[in-house]
This record gives structure tokens, sequence and C-alpha cells, in this order.
């Protein structure tokens, strides 16, 4: 390949500027604007132009053509002109306003009916009609609006892909739901470490499966297929081609939510409890006494799982930007577990201060006779609580595999995230594929509107 030919400024005296193409320094003529090979860098070749092309002026002083080259610079053609500059602007505020749209959920039409004609009735009443005449020039279109998404969507993906790449490992959070359209979607959610060395977390996928969850086989299989497809990719960006598909889950630890997990391990009452919770029970005497002091242990112990479960949502702790979200969990965990302990310590000598409502009733005469079964199965329900939290909760041995270190504790995201595409695609829009907006609307990625404005342009 020839080496490429460098411009000189004393090429202005031939009628010819430097002008960047497909990363190439070309000379353009300051006359017609044409544009020559970057092999025409040569002397010879630029005066040759010059007085085939206009003889009229092959003897024009250089101060001519510098005066020509400015008004060269106001057109279009270029990248350091005054045109390019105020197109870049409107471009800029085209995909910026398309960003607040779509991070507002609201359909792609309301630039065009409402955002634009508010501009222009606030611009013209406080800065003029000359102001008026640029923020006109703003493309916000509904077919517009779709196309900024788009590329802010593809670039937003480009940049995530090459975040992972960079880190040492990933986790990925995956949940299915029926959209508006009664559509099966999988959404799936990706952890990586970034180049600042903060945990983020990132959409990675909105995956329409095609049918519903209860096809089990059919669900799997596509879920595998994209991960598969998409693993491919990113060991295309990290590794060779002739190394795609050599490992599958070469030591993958999966975790189900902690929240369904601590839901699970809450079903754990004893049979006289569960009579009372789901029964319908006859009002008389004794037996109403009974099922009184076997509600008010399950209004203490209900109150107890329904604090740890609010706890449990939320994307963590705010102070650490959900950097640390597994061990805040799981510490909030152990820490209801030691209070299982505790509470069935002082259950064995008939202390109930952690159940208010039960003390109340055990303190009272009118219960004396039941205190005793009431102590048995409430130790029998704590025990079996502690051991089903034991059971849904194991230790992760020396935390053998470093990813454990970042993967998610809960399906929030998820969660956050079909409420998000329920706003977005709703009866109005039940036919929009809703991807690419919902990877805009929920990344904390920037698109880099400078770029995308130079593909454009």
């Amino acid at each position: 390949m020839a080496p490429k030919r460098k411009y000189d400024d004393g090429y202005i005296k031939f009628g010819f500027i430097a002008i960047e193409t497909n990363r190439e320094i070309r000379p353009q003529c300051v006359i017609c604007a044409t544009v020559l090979s970057n092999d025409a860098l040569k002397l010879a070749k630029l005066e040759r132009h010059l007085k085939s092309v206009h003889p009229t002026l092959s003897d024009g002083p250089p101060e001519f053509f510098m005066g020509k080259s400015e008004n060269l610079k106001k057109m279009k053609l270029g990248t350091s002109g005054s045109r390019f500059e105020s197109n870049e602007k409107v471009l800029s505020a085209s995909f910026k306003i398309s960003q607040l749209i779509v991070k507002s959920k609201k359909p792609h039409t309301i630039g065009e009916n409402v955002l634009k004609p508010c501009l222009l009735t606030a611009v013209e009443e406080i800065l003029g009609a000359e102001a008026k005449k640029k923020i006109q020039e703003i493309p916000l279109s509904n077919n517009t609006v779709k196309a900024r998404i788009d590329k802010m969507s593809f670039d937003i993906e480009e940049q995530l892909l090459v975040k992972i790449k960079n880190s040492p490992f990933f986790a990925l959070q995956c949940d299915e739901s029926t959209d508006v359209s009664q559509c099966c979607q999988l959404l799936g959610f990706v952890r990586f470490l970034d180049n600042d060395n903060l945990i983020k977390e990132e959409l990675l996928l909105l995956q329409e499966l095609g049918t519903t969850s209860k096809g089990t086989r059919h669900y799997v299989g596509k879920v595998s297929r994209f991960l598969y497809g998409w693993c491919s990719s990113y060991v295309r960006i990290t590794l060779r081609p002739n190394n795609v598909g050599k490992k599958k889950n070469c030591k993958v630890l999966t975790t189900y939510c902690i929240i369904h997990r601590q839901a699970l391990a809450s079903k754990t009452l004893p049979e006289e409890l569960l009579y009372t919770l789901k029964q319908a029970i006859k009002l008389k005497s004794d037996g109403f006494r009974k099922f009184e002091i076997h509600l008010a242990y399950l209004v203490d112990i209900f109150e107890h799982l329904n604090k740890l479960n609010l706890q449990l949502q939320g994307s963590g702790n705010n102070k650490l930007e959900g950097s640390a979200n597994i061990f805040i969990f799981e510490d909030k965990l152990r820490a209801f577990m030691c209070k299982i302990d505790l509470w069935i310590s002082k259950v064995e000598i008939n202390n109930y201060s952690a159940f208010q409502t039960l003390k109340s009733l055990v303190d009272n005469e009118k219960y004396a006779d039941l205190v005793n079964e009431v102590q048995q199965n409430v130790l029998h329900h704590l025990k079996k609580l502690k051991n089903e939290f034991n059971r849904y909760f194991p230790e992760y041995n020396d935390l053998e595999t470093k990813g454990v270190q970042i993967m998610f504790s809960t399906t929030y995201l998820c969660e956050q995230g079909f409420s998000g595409l329920l706003y977005i695609k709703n009866k109005q829009r039940n036919r929009l594929d809703a991807t690419k907006d919902l990877r805009v609307a929920l990344s904390s990625i920037n698109p880099r509107i400078s770029l995308l404005n130079i593909r454009i342009i």
C-alpha cells in the first residue's frame, strides 16, 4: 500500500485546502469544492487542476484563495466549518431531547406534538424570532426520535460489551414475564466491575420468548440459545473466533432471589398454627381462646417476617451504591437467624418480649391453661423456621469463585425493568418493539452523542 501523502499549507496558492474523508487527508478545491484523492497531493496535479478547470484564476494571489476557503468552511462540507458546528448542535439537541423522552417512557410523538411547540413558544417570547428559527431546525418527528433512540441504544450496547470485556468477572440475572400483548418476555441484567472499580448493573437483553413460561423445555432452550449467542459475541471480542463455544457451563454458580427464598423458608407453620391461619373457626368459648392466642403469635411472627422482606427489597445500601448488595442482604439474613436463636432461648423460659401481641395474652390469667401448649407450638415453629433458613441460605465455601462477590442477591432489577416495560409498551403502543427504548431508559451509560453526530453528518 502506497504511503499517505500529507497536506502542506503552501498548497493554498493553487486553491486547495485539506479535508478529512474516511480518515484520509484529501485536497479540496476552494473554487468548485471538488475533492481529489490523497494521491493528488502533489504540486503538479494541483496546479494542473487550477489551470485546466479555472484558467482565469490561475494567477490569483494566495489572499484570494484564502477568502474563498473561509466561504467554503461556512458550507456543510468539512468538520471544521461553522455550518457543521451548527448542524452538530442541532443534532445534539435532537439526541438529548430524544433521550429525555425515552427516559420518561413517553410516546415518541410527544417531541413533535408537545415539546417542540412549547420550546418554540417560550423561545419566541423570551429570545425573539431569530432564536425561534434555530429551534425550528431541531428534528423531533416520531420517526426521527425513534431513529435517535435506536442509535443511542446501539452505542450503549457497544460500550456495555467493552465494559464487560474489561471486567475480570460478571454475573447475569434473568427473569420472565408477559407484556401487555400477552407475549412472554425474557429480561436480563448484567453486573460487572467497571473501570473505576465500582460494581455496575446494566440491562443486557430484552428477548421475546414466543411462548408462556409453562413450556419449560422451550423456555430453557430459548434462554440457552440467546446466552450462548451473546457469550459467543463476548468471546469474539475478548479472544479469537476459534475459541467460540469451546466450553459450556464451566463452574457457573447460580443463586435464586433472596426474597423468594426468604418467603419459602417462612412457610414452616406447624399444623395447629396452620389450621388457625387457614380455617374458619367458630367463635365458641375454649376454641376461640385457643384461636385467639395462636393468632396473636401469627400477628407477631408475620410482622417480623414482613420487616425482613421489606429490608431485602430495593437496590441495596444507597451509601455503597449497590456495590455490595449480596453481602448487605446476607448480613440482614444472618442477623435475622441470630434473632431466631435468641427468641428460642427466651421462649424456653416463657419470655415473650419479642412477641408483644402474644405477650399481652399470655400475661392474662384467662389464657393461663393454654400457655404450655402455645409454648410448645411456638418453639416447634421457631426451630423449624431456623432449619428452613439454614437450608435455603447455605454458606459458600471460601468464596472459591470470585464471581460470587458480585452475584445478584434479588430480582429487584428485573421487576423494576418489567415495570418500565409495561409503562413503555402499554395498550396504546402494544405493537412497539421496546428493546431499544428500554435499554436507553434504564441504562446509566450515557450515549456518545458527539460520536453519533459525526457518523450522521
